[in-house]
């Protein structure tokens, strides 16, 4: 088996390199979950809309087994 074939899959968080740089890899990692699942939500007509903006949720549990990132982890991050 390839190397790239164990590290592809469902395995992957997508994170800016430069938003890394700015604030932390953990917070440009919670930014590229939150972008992909707005992606995903959006896809499968499960925004919400309200005001004319859109919102959806995810909770710390679904963003921790989505990037393995504890609950402590993400609020750091998201701190910063």
């Amino acid at each position: 088996m390839k190397l790239m074939s164990l590290l592809s899959g469902k395995g992957f968080v997508m994170f800016n390199k430069e938003l890394a740089h700015e604030v932390s890899v953990n917070g440009a990692i919670i930014f590229g979950q939150l972008c992909s699942s707005y992606e995903s939500f959006g896809s499968k007509k499960m925004l919400t809309v309200r005001d004319g903006k859109e919102y959806f949720y995810l909770t710390s549990g679904v963003l921790e087994e989505e990037t393995a990132l504890s609950y402590r982890q993400q609020l750091k991050a998201i701190k910063i």
